[in-house]
């Protein structure tokens, strides 16, 4: 995957997230959690799941303010989209496309002298 592409918005507003993002906490203890969006609230908050602890048939519920959009290239998010939608093993799947999301920020962030997760 190239990783070139790959950068991470720095303010988040709930306009700006839709189904099928793909987005990363940096708050809370699952800071560093990379999730897929699988619903919006009315409020200021999204449903998320990552397959793993957060599966699609019980996501979990975050602040937009406690998330960083990933932007990753159109491959592994509609990748994401495809799993979510999966009649069988959607979380299997979506559980390693989640994990592929975190390596990319973790690369990023190595690559970055700052190590912070907005710049």
């Amino acid at each position: 995957m190239n990783t070139e592409c790959m950068c991470v918005n720095k303010e988040m507003k709930l306009e700006d997230i839709v189904y099928g993002d793909i987005v990363m906490s940096v708050m809370g203890r699952d800071t560093g959690t990379a999730y897929l969006v699988v619903g919006v609230t009315d409020k200021s908050d999204v449903l998320v799941a990552d397959g793993k602890l957060h599966r699609l048939e019980a996501p979990k519920r975050k602040n937009v303010k406690h998330l960083v959009k990933i932007e990753t290239g159109d491959d592994l998010r509609q990748s994401a989209e495809a799993a979510a939608e999966a009649e069988f093993g959607a979380d299997k799947r979506l559980k390693k496309l989640m994990r592929e999301a975190e390596m990319l920020v973790q690369i990023r962030i190595r690559e970055n002298s700052h190590g912070n997760w907005r710049d």
